[in-house]
């Protein structure tokens, strides 16, 4: 008997797309692309409703009587070439559907129902009455990049003065280099499909910074005051060119010109000449770029879209409560343990921490370590293996050295101190960094566990906020850190370890340096990326990058790249919380971090005052017993799950007395593997 086959209807309304731009599904079945975007199932267009703006896209697939579920989310996909010797056309997700679970259709039942889907009309990002969701698409391909040129601060100059008592608007064009024809024309002509995609504008200072579109004669920029960013795809970097027009009004004046070879490498900044429309030089522009790559070697899972963590987080009335490097700062300040240790992160897990921060770098030979600073001091032996009799400086005794430059190796070789030791009359103020000989013994009070170790060791029911540590540039003119990692290698080499040994564990990634948190984001949809923002600080020297310096500005970034929120520093809360209405007008999550909260009394203004998700501090679980949320809800389900069941037969209850203490720990932490699908 041949096998009956069932129709699925899709229907779904969308704002109105660009004439490049079509919806897909991706989903459950092979006929979907099981759960691959590349190989999703393209709808066609049924109407354009002009009354709101709006697309109705339609689609009727084919499935097995068989099939009792399929699941699924709707995409907005464009094509790219690459510009190979053989046209190549590379499907890129623009935006999609992001909620934690996918659309749900039960075939037979609607079948018989006289509600089929034939009648039913999705809305693109809205479904199961929650808000809507709609995430950029992710680098799917190793061509594909995206191309990020920022312009704001002082960035322009002009050598007469009517130029600079000119009100200026700015606009970007790309193109490519090599099919420029000679025309007068505005805009190239493009090919049927180019290498790159629309170049889309996000305004920081303004009240709507979310990217759009551009407007046809640019957008206002002024020196000092406007932080613009324009985006582009492409999956041919070396054919990608811009053109950066310069109008007053509706009139272009100026333009100045973006080659391949003015943007020699991943991140930088580079100085145009501005050309008059009478081919005189009137002035410069500078412009700030990076450009986002594929993650290497990326793992099938986190390309796929049948779950993503990226945009979700579960509201509880308890504010989460996550233990600061562990159980605190130890060079620095007091605490039980030295920081970001194995030791200190399980000290933490055992107070009922509900997740960890720690701090993340690399070494030398590229192994993810978890340590703070970017710099140690190295004890210097004398000539003779002994100190002199003169009595060394601590100066001449210790060397600065960055971590950057160690191996491994030499990290658990040589002897260490904290950098801040050389400030301090009497040494450092907390635990050394060098571990004593009795501690040796114990591999969990190393100074410099790798992040393996971590996801590997500490219980598996304790989230990671995981902290990127990358150098900036601070207001004074220094650096934290030169001469560091590319950033996409360092972000590749770091999601590496976390794709390959994460298992189940919740992560959320952090960092004080904005681009790293959209390279993170841009590479996977995998985990939640947050904003570390320092704001306005009087304990701190502020980065000089505003989108750290100013909370509102944080915000705005934030808000636009779709990362999950932002991680504001309590100093600045205490005194002015409009920030916190801000990030909620754009549904982000809100962490605290500051050493206010290392205050019985701030951590309880915070729960009981003020709206926030997450406080991370120092000695957590030692004031008061805690238990970890995530243990205490998945009791309370096995509680009413055993509640609402028949009591099944006793069993003989196993013998533990003659375990071990390693048996009875493997025991202790059997099956705590957390269920990721009800945070």
């Amino acid at each position: 008997m041949a096998n009956s086959q069932l129709k699925i209807h899709f229907r779904v309304r969308s704002p109105h797309l660009h004439s490049w731009e079509r919806i897909h599904v991706v989903g459950s079945l092979p006929a979907l692309g099981s759960w691959n975007a590349i190989h999703s199932f393209p709808l066609q267009l049924a109407e354009q409703r002009h009354s709101d703006n709006t697309q109705l896209w339609t689609g009727d697939l084919l499935v097995s009587s068989s099939v009792k579920e399929v699941r699924f989310r709707y995409l907005v996909v464009h094509d790219l070439d690459p510009c190979e010797d053989v046209p190549t056309k590379l499907l890129i997700v623009q935006k999609w559907e992001s909620q934690l679970q996918s659309r749900v259709c039960l075939p037979h039942i609607e079948q018989r129902s006289e509600a089929s889907r034939a009648q039913v009309e999705d809305v693109f990002g809205a479904y199961d009455g929650k808000r809507n969701q709609i995430s950029d698409g992710w680098i799917l391909h190793d061509e594909e990049q995206v191309v990020h040129l920022r312009i704001y601060g002082e960035a322009m100059k002009f050598y007469k003065n009517r130029y600079r008592d000119q009100s200026h608007r700015l606009k970007i064009v790309p193109f490519d280099k090599d099919s420029v024809d000679e025309s007068e024309r505005a805009d190239p002509v493009l090919p049927d499909v180019p290498s790159f995609s629309n170049t889309e504008l996000s305004v920081l200072t303004r009240v709507d910074p979310i990217y759009g579109d551009q407007y046809q004669n640019g957008s206002i920029f002024r020196n000092n005051i406007d932080y613009l960013v324009f985006r582009t795809r492409t999956v041919s970097i070396q054919h990608l060119a811009f053109r950066i027009e310069m109008y007053t009004d509706e009139t272009r004046f100026a333009m100045a010109y973006a080659l391949p070879a003015t943007l020699p490498d991943t991140y930088g900044k580079t100085i145009l000449p501005l050309i008059s429309t009478t081919h005189q030089p009137i002035g410069q522009i500078e412009i700030n770029y990076m450009i986002a790559k594929r993650f290497k070697n990326t793992p099938l899972h986190f390309d796929l879209v049948d779950k993503s963590w990226g945009k979700y987080w579960r509201k509880r009335k308890n504010i989460l409560e996550i233990g600061h490097r562990g159980m605190g700062k130890s060079y620095t300040g007091s605490t039980i343990a030295r920081e970001n240790t194995i030791h200190s992160l399980n000290a933490a897990a055992n107070r009922g921490c509900d997740y960890v921060e720690f701090d993340v770098q690399s070494t030398k030979d590229a192994q993810v370590i978890i340590y703070h600073d970017f710099h140690l001091m190295v004890h210097v032996a004398g000539r003779s293996g002994k100190e002199s009799t003169s009595h060394p400086s601590k100066e001449e005794r210790y060397y600065k050295i960055a971590v950057k430059d160690l191996t491994m190796a030499q990290l658990n070789l040589l002897h260490f101190e904290h950098v801040e030791m050389a400030h301090e009359p009497n040494g450092a103020t907390g635990i050394s960094v060098t571990p004593s000989e009795a501690e040796l013994l114990l591999t969990e009070h190393h100074p410099f566990p790798t992040l393996v170790q971590a996801l590997q060791t500490v219980d598996q029911n304790v989230g990671f906020n995981i902290e990127i540590k990358y150098p900036m540039y601070m207001k004074d003119g220094s650096h934290e850190c030169e001469g560091f990692m590319e950033r996409n290698a360092f972000c590749d080499t770091i999601l590496q370890v976390v794709s390959q040994h994460a298992s189940g564990r919740r992560i959320v990634f952090s960092c004080f340096d904005p681009d790293i948190c959209v390279l993170i984001s841009q590479k996977q949809h995998y985990y939640p990326v947050l904003f570390l923002v320092v704001g306005a600080t009087t304990r701190y020297m502020p980065f000089q990058d505003i989108r750290s310096d100013c909370s509102r500005i944080a915000v705005h970034f934030a808000a636009p790249c779709k990362i999950l929120g932002v991680n504001f520093h309590s100093e600045e809360l205490l005194k002015d919380q409009e920030p916190l209405k801000l990030a909620d007008r754009y549904g982000l999550v809100k962490f605290v971090w500051g050493d206010d909260l290392d205050q019985k009394e701030v951590q309880q203004n915070f729960k009981k005052n003020i709206d926030v998700d997450a406080l991370i501090y120092d000695r957590i679980g030692m004031e008061e017993k805690r238990e970890n949320i995530f243990v205490v809800e998945k009791q309370s389900k096995e509680a009413l799950f055993s509640a609402s069941s028949p009591a099944p037969a006793a069993t003989p209850k196993a013998d533990t007395t003659r375990l071990s203490n390693k048996e009875r720990k493997d025991n202790k932490h059997a099956g705590k593997k957390p269920n990721l699908e009800s945070d």
